[in-house]
């Protein structure tokens, strides 16, 4: 009986677990937000060359004169890029040809948080530039 009574309980914590959001899970990572509406509003093509670029500010922060200026920057990035790999950091590191994170042609990254946004910096891996292509997201208080 006691074998019974343990299973159900945790079947219990686990249905328990499933239904508590994912955004009180931690407030340290961003990536599991679910559920959570976000409407693009800005996009931009890069060419990854020999020298670390990161993404354009005045495209993923835009300034605004009103007080809502917090929810006008980008709170997702998504990119791929063509041509060549590139490798990343968005810590504030700088990468280089052979350190950081690789991604091959064709790669979908997601790239959540403003921080982790602004600080992203790319460079490309061979002598062959990369193209790549970046779509901006923030915050939407409608579905629409």
């Amino acid at each position: 009986m006691k074998r019974n009574q343990k299973a159900a309980r945790a079947s219990v914590l686990l249905i328990i677990s499933l239904l508590i959001p994912s955004q009180l899970a931690t407030a340290q990572s961003p990536n599991l937000l679910q559920n959570v509406i976000r409407t693009s509003f800005a996009h931009e093509q890069l060419t990854i060359a020999a020298s670390a670029l990161g993404f354009t500010s005045a495209t993923f922060n835009p300034v605004v004169t009103d007080a809502q200026s917090v929810s006008q920057r980008a709170n997702l990035a998504i990119f791929s890029c063509e041509a060549s790999q590139v490798r990343y950091w968005n810590d504030g590191g700088t990468p280089t040809a052979t350190v950081g994170m690789l991604v091959n042609p064709g790669d979908v990254i997601y790239v959540f948080g403003f921080n982790n946004i602004k600080n992203f910096l790319m460079i490309r891996v061979t002598a062959t530039s990369a193209t790549c292509n970046v779509q901006y997201y923030r915050f939407s208080a409608n579905a629409t």
